[in-house]
């Protein structure tokens, strides 16, 4: 038994071996060693410089390759290459100028062989968290795409409305809002700005947004609203049996906001797949025309309105540039902007097409557009006058186009009796089958009210008059220039005196008046 202890010396022999073979020696040695085995670390090091560039380059094949796909790389892999890269640096410079240490170059010899070996230890084990980092993920469905836009401003008056819009989504009684307005007036952009507050607020676990247009084709819109929601739909199958698939689709769990934009007639959401209300999807849908939005129940109706002086000059410069701050080009601009009288469209078109432009381009553009001309800036017709000719366009009745003409002879900004519409549209003879100037006020009436539920024409100043936009009043002009509507064409005469009225003779003539100002009070006598 007493064999099996040691005396004190001997265990205090094998403590202290213990402690300097097995605590002290092994970091001795490795300090040693950066010194000793410095080749040897360096090699290490460019080794494994070789294999990280191999494996970094492989996996940016990867990435390319997934992006293609139309995936979308990960955060860890991202981050996992710029860690890579900066190891790459790192070790680069450590490399610098080690050739050229020798062995009795202590110092320098021991710091750069140890900075080798650890680096060379850092990228061995980025390497290894590299194998179990995902390359990319499935892109987003469209559904839950934000839409990036352009411009970032932001109006008092457009953010109120978004605000209630935003409100109204969250109201469980709310199934259908309908967004209108005039053409250009910013029914879109808002539409597309509710649908990205919509994902990035999470009101909704899927968002479409489908353009209608004027063809509300039926087969097109399942297609898109599948396409965005990934749903395979097979052209062989009925529009009925179509239908079903997309309505099942739609009627999971989660939530949806459907928006249709630019609808010109009404329709049923639900035969065409789409269920809202209890336990269905909510619907937002644009329109310029005030009917289609009552005619599909809608229950909020939201009225977008041009901007105000102040918000239009803000996007006026967004679009044109700070150049229009120079003294010289301020008057000019501020000229232009009241041309445009807060239509965004206008706004935005205008400001681009004159952006760095010369001073005698801007007068000049100011001129075509109080002619109501404006053949020479670029996109205007294009994007401003047949964007709002339109609404003109898709009246079927020629009664309404006639009225809405006639409307353009009256000056900028006039507020126009209807009581003198209907008398002027009865002793004009436009409407067939009235026998008498009441049945005339009362067909006055009715094309009036279609006009203004699709915003080519306003209220007045007071419940029996109406008014013209000017931008509106000046596509009316041009069309009335282009096209034959028995208006007598004067580009430049002001009927400015009782007596130039008096003496025109309204009836007499083919006439086609093309930018007319007819003085304000006394009418033109009617030929019985």
């Amino acid at each position: 038994m007493a064999g099996c202890w040691l005396n004190p010396l001997q265990y205090v022999k094998e403590v202290a071996k213990c402690i300097v073979t097995e605590a002290l020696w092994p970091p001795v040695k490795r300090h040693i060693d950066y010194w000793w085995c410095f080749d040897g670390n360096v090699q290490g090091l460019r080794d494994e410089i070789g294999r990280l560039e191999r494996e970094m380059s492989n996996r940016n094949q990867k990435i390319d390759e997934a992006r293609l796909r139309a995936e979308i790389p990960t955060t860890d892999v991202q981050n996992w290459s710029n860690e890579g890269s900066q190891k790459l640096e790192e070790a680069t410079r450590i490399l610098q100028g080690c050739d050229d240490l020798k062995l009795w170059n202590v110092i320098p010899r021991y710091s750069v062989g140890k900075s080798a070996k650890e680096t060379a230890e850092g990228i061995s084990k980025l390497r290894e968290e590299g194998n179990s980092i995902r390359i990319a993920d499935p892109a987003p469905p469209a559904s839950m795409v934000p839409i990036s836009h352009a411009s970032t401003l932001e109006f008092q008056s457009r953010k109120s409305m978004e605000e209630g819009i935003i409100k109204s989504l969250k109201d469980g009684n709310v199934r259908m809002i309908a967004i209108c307005g005039a053409g250009g007036v910013g029914k879109t952009t808002m539409a597309r700005r509710i649908k990205d507050r919509a994902i990035k607020e999470k009101l909704f676990d899927e968002v479409v947004f489908v353009v209608v247009s004027q063809q509300t084709d039926e087969l097109k819109i399942q297609n898109e609203i599948a396409e965005i929601l990934d749903l395979g739909l097979s052209e062989k199958t009925t529009l009925d049996g179509r239908a079903h698939k997309l309505r099942t689709r739609l009627m999971d769990s989660k939530k949806k906001l459907i928006i249709f934009d630019d609808v010109w007639k009404s329709f049923e959401p639900e035969d065409i797949g789409v269920p809202y209300g209890l336990g269905g999807c909510k619907i937002i849908l644009t329109s310029r025309l005030k009917d289609v939005c009552e005619e599909m129940e809608a229950d909020k109706v939201i009225e977008v309105q041009v901007l105000d002086k102040k918000e239009a000059w803000t996007l006026f410069r967004e679009k044109s540039g700070d150049r229009v701050d120079d003294l010289y080009l301020r008057p000019i601009a501020e000229e232009v902007v009241a041309e445009c009288k807060g239509l965004p469209i206008a706004l935005a078109t205008v400001g681009k097409a004159l952006k760095n432009r010369r001073i005698e381009t801007w007068k000049d553009a100011l001129l075509q557009l109080r002619r109501a001309n404006p053949k020479n800036i670029p996109l205007v017709l294009k994007d401003v006058y047949r964007n709002l000719k339109l609404s003109y366009d898709y009246l079927e009745d020629e009664n309404e186009k006639y009225l809405f003409l006639l409307c353009c002879l009256f000056p900028e900004d006039y507020n126009i009796r209807i009581e003198d519409l209907a008398l002027l549209s009865f002793g004009l003879d436009m409407f067939e089958r009235i026998n008498n100037i009441e049945e005339g006020r009362n067909r006055t009436h009715n094309l009036l009210e279609s006009l203004r539920s699709r915003f080519l024409l306003m209220t007045g100043s007071e419940e029996d008059e109406v008014k013209m936009h000017d931008v509106v009043r000046d596509v009316a002009i041009f069309i009335g220039s282009e096209e034959n509507k028995g208006f007598l064409n004067v580009s430049s005469m002001e009927l400015s005196s009782k007596d130039s009225s008096r003496n025109c003779n309204w009836m007499s003539a083919d006439i086609s008046i093309a930018n007319a100002k007819l003085p304000v009070g006394d009418f033109p006598n009617f030929v019985s």
